[in-house]
């Protein structure tokens, strides 16, 4: 079984680094060709036979864990490249948007959520929880993807301007008010509607946090003061294997108490921040982020990969998928562009911002991938939904190029950004 399991990770390696590949030269996040990857090797485009070959059901076991391997340590990074300083510059116009990015989206999805209730109450099984399945699918899109949209301010060099500043506050908001909404469901969904389980979870999260704060606290610590003993100030021999043991206890811990694995793993990545200066905390970024996201995460995307089977989609399937697209893109776009003039941005601008807030890529789809492993939604609406997530991340480049192309014709993004910047002024 060990060597079937390797050549299982060296095709899923092969295949989203090609198809990757494929989407950045198309200028598309390389992620979301990985994703696309997994769903060529799935029951849509190689078939349920070949599927079962290349991935027979007693190796996904291993092949889950290695995805979640890398799933944590890449919520770690994310946790430490989180920078609020950002929301600082424009506090106001930061908080009225990220509000009504994540409330509009979120109120267009509740009588969306009731319709779906009837087509997707039945989870393995068993009734899903209500107030989980419906607080679920309103999470699900007002999500946006820092990550992603953070790359996509870089590569259009836009990420020093003013309205790149204020779109990475916005989406850094609404990415810790995403986890912190799914952690609410996935406490409901694991109390059973009961209020002591639920306090009780709660009051263990609590205990996570605060663990993970002391050990954030004491790696920081040791790090400055092993630092200051050696001549060239690296103390990677103590700061990685601290961090990774520290984080996957972390880890642990959030799962044991009914949440999932990735908010331990976030919380201390965060924390870490907090206590661990600026270059130790570079390299270790630097140090876990390449094997991170080119080998173990497209192994965690190939588990829901295999479970999107777009054939099966009827006609009913197609009417939910555009009824989830319409408010996704309306929620998410006529939200920030909205709370955007009324904070003093230009319509380009404002329409700017509604396209870059409408991204959602990664993080969106581990938030999926975690609602279908917690039995919140089935495999059919998981398949409706990581649809949503990558057709909204690819009309982000086209929708930007389209509001920029005027001036983007004879100059530079980055004096566009500054344009636009300037655009109300």
């Amino acid at each position: 079984m060990l060597e079937r399991t390797f050549f299982a990770i060296a095709v899923i390696v092969l295949v989203a680094r090609c198809v990757g590949l494929v989407f950045r030269r198309f200028h598309q996040p390389q992620v979301i060709g990985e994703i696309v990857g997994g769903i060529i090797l799935g029951p849509t485009v190689a078939g349920i036979s070949l599927g079962h070959t290349l991935f027979p059901t007693d190796i996904r076991p291993s092949l889950s864990t290695v995805g979640q391997f890398g799933l944590v340590l890449y919520m770690f990074t994310v946790g430490l490249r989180l920078n609020f300083r950002t929301a600082r510059s424009n506090p106001r116009m930061v908080s009225l948007i990220s509000l009504a990015s994540i409330a509009v989206p979120f109120a267009l999805a509740m009588p969306l959520a009731a319709l779906l209730l009837t087509h997707h109450r039945n989870v393995g099984g068993h009734a899903v929880d209500t107030t989980a399945f419906v607080l679920f699918v309103g999470t699900s899109l007002s999500i946006t993807a820092f990550p992603v949209l953070a790359r996509i301010l870089e590569e259009r060099r836009m990420q020093d301007t003013e309205l790149g500043t204020i779109a990475t506050a916005c989406a850094a908001v609404q990415d810790v008010a995403g986890w912190c909404m799914l952690a609410v469901i996935l406490i409901i969904a694991s109390a059973h509607g009961s209020v002591g389980d639920v306090a009780q979870i709660a009051l263990e999260s609590l205990g996570c946090v605060a663990g993970a704060l002391v050990l954030a606290r004491l790696i920081g610590e040791v790090e400055r003061r092993v630092s200051a003993n050696r001549p060239d100030g690296g103390s990677d021999g103590f700061l990685l294997p601290a961090a990774v043991i520290c984080l996957l206890a972390c880890a642990g811990a959030t799962e044991s108490v009914g949440l999932h694995a990735v908010f331990g793993a976030f919380v201390f990545g965060g924390l870490m921040r907090r206590y661990l200066p600026a270059a130790p905390r570079e390299r270790l970024v630097a140090r876990i982020t390449p094997i991170t996201t080119s080998t173990l995460l497209p192994v965690y995307f190939i588990i829901p990969g295999l479970s999107v089977n777009l054939r099966t989609l009827d006609s009913r399937d197609v009417i939910e998928i555009v009824l989830i697209l319409l408010a996704a893109c309306v929620g998410k776009v006529g939200g920030a562009f909205v709370s955007g003039r009324l904070s003093g941005l230009s319509p380009r601008q404002a329409s700017t911002m509604g396209v870059l807030m409408n991204t959602r890529g990664l993080v969106e789809l581990v938030v999926l991938q975690v609602g279908l492993s917690a039995g919140i939604i089935d495999e059919r609406l998981f398949s409706e939904l990581v649809l949503m997530a990558v057709v909204t991340t690819l009309m982000t480049q086209p929708l930007l190029t389209r509001i920029l192309r005027t001036d983007t014709s004879v100059r530079g993004e980055a004096e566009m950004g500054r344009l636009l910047a300037l655009d109300s002024h």
